[in-house]
């Protein structure tokens, strides 16, 4: 089954302090795969690419690519399993911090 969903939200970034921006629930939504697109804005810059992230119920596995940015690269993004969910996580880099803006898509197979 093939599924394509989208969120939007904002944080306050501190470098190297990981955020949640989106999560699926292993037992209700067990997608074995998923990619995401993501855009990052703050201030005066911002970063979109894409993230591909797959999982076996207590490991997920995560590759970013296709990234571009203005200014200076924002986050680093990846996925781990916690409390039986898949969780997409994004890490401000070093420098980066303050209100941070995240969209994103995230297409799904199970």
């Amino acid at each position: 089954r093939y599924g394509v969903s989208t969120g939007f939200g904002t944080f306050t970034a501190q470098a190297g302090v990981a955020h949640t921006i989106n999560q699926f629930t292993i037992a209700s939504d067990n997608f074995k795969s998923a990619e995401y697109t993501v855009h990052i804005e703050r201030e005066n810059t911002q970063q979109v690419q894409k993230v591909l992230v797959m999982q076996n119920g207590t490991t997920a596995f995560s590759n970013e690519y296709a990234v571009m940015y203005n200014g200076n690269l924002l986050v680093s993004i990846g996925a781990t399993v916690a409390s039986g969910a898949v969780k997409l996580e994004v890490t401000p880099r070093a420098g980066i911090s303050g209100l941070t803006t995240y969209r994103f898509t995230r297409e799904t197979m199970k």
